[in-house]
C-alpha cells in the first residue's frame, strides 16, 4: 500500500500540481523556492487529520494569492491516491474507494473552504470519487506519518516526557503480556527503592511537611518513585543514553550532549523502528515526510542516511518522501527514486511548476544504469538548477561563464542558477535525454565541437547525431570546428597567439610564419588552432581568463557559444 499521486490546487503558490510516487523512497529535488515544502506540508495536512500529534494546521493565508496578498480563489484543495490497499483491509477502506480506477485504489480529498455565513475557513477531509461525509479519524489513523521538519533539534523529542519518540516506540511494539511485565518490574523496583535511606527519608520529610501545612485530617500521603507503576508512564519516563562503540559500559552521556547530527540519526532511527514494528492491526502503512535529511550532516553520513532510508522504505508497510537541495544526496539516490519539481521554459510568464520523476524521462535501461553512475556529486547540480549548459571539457568550463556575460551582463550563470557541467569525456545522451520532449521543462544547451571532415565545413556524424534528437528543451550548438578555432576566427587571434607563444615559446616555431602566409581568417584559425595540442587547452585557457580578468584583455564571444548562454538562461530566439 503506497501514495501513488497527489494532486495540489490553489494551495500556496501551486495553482495545479501532479505529483506520481512510486512504492518505498521518493527523493523530491528542485531549484530553491520551486515549492519542494509545499508538497510535504500539503502531505501532513491531510494525514495529520488522523494523528495523535498534529505538526501542521491550515491557514488562510495557504490559498494560493497575489502579490499584494489577495487570494486568487475560493480555497485550497489536496487529492492524495493510495494504491495497493491488500484485499483483505479492503473493507475498512470502503469510504475511500474508488472501484473505477482498479482494485485496491482509494482517494482522500482535502478542502479548505470558507465556511457559510461565517467569516471563517475550515477543513473537510472526505474520501472517494464524490464528495461525501467527512471520513473518520480512526480511517486516516491507518496510515501512520510522521514528520522530520528541517533545521531540526530533535534532542527534546528523544528525552524524557509526553513527547519522547522513544515512548512512541515502546507503546507501538508492545503487546499486553510484555506491558504487564514491565509494570511488575517497575512496581518491584519502586518497592525497593523506597527502602532504601535516602528515599525512605525524603518521603518522610514530604509527609511530616503535608501535615503541617494541612493538618492531620487534610494531608495526602505521598511517595516517591521511579514511575508511576503504568506503562504508558514508564514509557515516557525512559531515556535514551549513548556510549561511544568502543567505550565501556558504564562510560554513556545524554542526547542533550550529543551533536545534532547524530541526534537526528538516532531521531530517525526511533521513527522508522516505530513505522516498521507498528502493529498490523493498528497500522497499515507507515509514512515518513522528511526535509533536508541533510540538516546538520556532513557528506559522509548524508550518504549513508539516505542508504539506510532505501533500505528501510522496502518494507511493503513504509514509504517515504523526502526533500533535499543536497547534491550528495541526489547523487546517492538511485534515478527511479527522484522526483524533479521544475518551472516550465516555455511559459515562464505563468510560473507553472512541473513534477517530472526522473524514471519517466524514456530512458532504457542502459540508459538509466548509465544516467546513475555518471550523475556525482557535481553533475547532479543539474537537478537543482534552472537552466543547464553541457559541455566536453575544462577549457569550456573555465571560459563559459566569462564568456557568458560578455554575451549580456544579465547572463550571470550562477545568478540565473545555470549549471555549467562537463560530460569529461562520457556520452552527453544520458544526460540531455532528460530534457527531450516530454521530460524535464528545464532549457538544456549541448556545446560541443564540430568535428568536421578533413576540408569539410559540415558538422562531423557524431554531431549530426546529437542534433537529430535535438527537441523538448534540450538544443545542440555545436562550434564550426573547435572551440579555439571559433575562439580565432570571431576576432581573437592574434590575443591567442600572443598568450599561446608566451606559453609555449619553443613548440611550433614557425607558427607566426604559417600564419602570416595563410590568406582567410579561416584558414589562420586553422593554422592555430591546429598548434594548440590537447595538453596545451586547459592552460591556454586559464590563462586567457586571467588575462581577461587581471588585465581587461577580453574575448569575443563566438556565435555558437552566445546561442547556448541564451538558451539554457531561458531567451526566447
Amino acid at each position: 500500500m503506497h501514495i501513488s499521486k497527489l494532486q495540489i490546487k490553489n494551495f500556496r503558490s501551486f495553482e495545479n500540481l501532479a505529483i506520481d510516487f512510486r512504492p518505498g523512497l521518493n527523493l523530491i529535488v528542485g531549484e530553491n523556492n520551486i515549492g519542494k515544502t509545499h508538497v510535504i506540508d500539503a502531505l501532513g495536512l491531510v494525514f495529520a487529520q488522523g494523528s495523535e500529534r498534529r505538526d501542521i494546521y491550515p491557514r488562510k493565508e495557504d490559498i494560493r494569492h497575489d502579490s499584494k496578498g489577495q487570494s486568487l480563489t475560493d480555497g485550497f484543495d489536496i487529492i492524495v491516491t493510495l494504491e495497493g490497499i491488500p484485499k483483505e483491509q479492503i473493507g475498512w477502506y470502503i469510504p475511500m474507494l474508488v472501484p473505477n480506477d482498479g482494485e485496491g485504489v482509494a482517494r482522500l480529498t482535502y478542502q479548505y473552504r470558507k465556511v457559510p455565513g461565517r467569516d471563517r475557513y475550515a477543513p473537510k477531509l472526505w474520501g472517494g470519487e464524490h464528495e461525501g461525509p467527512q471520513v473518520e479519524s480512526a480511517l486516516v489513523a491507518s496510515i501512520r506519518e510522521v514528520l522530520l521538519p528541517p533545521l531540526r533539534n530533535t534532542s527534546t523529542e528523544l528525552r524524557p516526557g509526553r513527547n519522547s519518540r522513544t515512548a512512541a516506540l515502546l507503546v507501538r511494539i508492545s503487546n499486553e503480556e510484555g506491558q504487564g511485565k514491565v509494570v511488575d518490574v517497575m512496581r518491584r523496583a519502586n518497592d525497593e527503592i523506597n527502602k532504601l535511606e535516602p528515599i525512605a527519608r525524603a518521603a518522610y520529610l514530604i509527609d511530616e511537611g503535608l501535615k503541617e501545612i494541612s493538618g492531620p485530617s487534610l494531608a495526602q500521603a505521598s511517595s516517591l518513585v521511579l514511575s508511576e507503576p503504568k506503562f504508558s508512564r514508564i514509557a515516557q519516563s525512559v531515556e535514551t543514553l549513548l556510549r561511544k562503540r568502543d567505550g565501556k559500559e558504564d562510560e554513556t552521556f545524554d542526547v542533550q550532549e550529543n551533536g545534532l547530527g547524530y541526534n537526528n540519526l538516532l531521531y530517525a532511527a526511533t521513527v522508522l523502528a516505530e513505522l516498521t514494528n507498528a502493529t498490523t492491526d493498528d497500522v497499515d502503512m507507515g509514512l515518513l515526510l522528511i526535509e533536508e535529511p541533510e540538516a546538520h550532516l556532513h557528506p559522509q553520513l548524508q550518504a549513508p542516511f539516505v542508504q539506510y532510508l532505501r533500505e528501510q522504505a522496502a518494507n511493503d508497510k513504509i514509504q517515504v518522501i523526502a526533500t533535499t537541495h543536497s547534491a550528495v544526496i541526489a547523487s546517492s539516490v538511485g534515478v527511479e527514486n527522484t522526483i524533479v519539481l521544475h518551472r516550465d521554459f516555455a511559459t515562464p510568464q505563468l510560473d507553472s511548476v512541473l513534477a517530472k520523476p526522473l524514471e519517466e524521462c524514456n530512458l532504457g535501461g542502459e540508459e538509466k544504469r548509465m544516467l546513475f553512475r555518471y550523475l556525482d556529486v557535481t553533475r547532479s547540480c543539474l537537478l537543482f538548477a534552472r537552466g543547464v549548459i553541457l559541455v566536453e571539457g575544462i577549457s569550456e568550463m573555465l571560459l563559459l561563464p566569462k564568456l557568458a556575460q560578455a554575451v549580456d551582463s544579465a547572463y550571470d550563470l550562477k545568478k540565473c542558477a545555470v549549471s555549467l557541467l562537463c560530460v569529461d569525456g562520457l556520452s552527453f545522451r544520458p544526460f540531455y535525454q532528460l530534457f527531450r520532449a516530454n521530460n524535464l521543462r528545464i532549457p538544456c544547451s549541448v556545446v560541443t565541437d564540430g568535428d568536421p571532415p578533413e576540408e569539410e565545413d559540415e558538422p562531423g556524424a557524431r554531431v549530426k547525431l546529437i542534433q537529430s534528437e535535438m527537441d523538448g528543451a534540450a538544443a545542440c550548438f555545436a562550434a564550426k570546428r573547435t572551440l579555439e578555432y571559433d575562439l580565432a576566427l570571431a576576432g581573437n587571434l592574434k590575443l591567442m597567439l600572443a598568450r599561446f607563444r608566451a606559453l609555449f615559446p619553443k613548440t611550433k616555431p614557425d607558427l607566426e610564419k604559417a600564419i602570416a602566409e595563410a590568406v582567410t581568417e579561416e584558414e589562420k584559425s586553422q593554422v592555430l588552432s591546429s598548434a594548440i595540442r590537447p595538453r596545451h587547452k586547459a592552460l591556454l585557457a586559464h590563462d586567457l581568463l586571467e588575462q581577461w580578468e587581471q588585465h581587461g584583455k577580453s574575448l569575443k564571444v563566438p556565435d555558437y557559444i552566445a546561442k547556448a548562454v541564451r538558451h539554457a538562461c531561458g531567451a526566447k530566439a
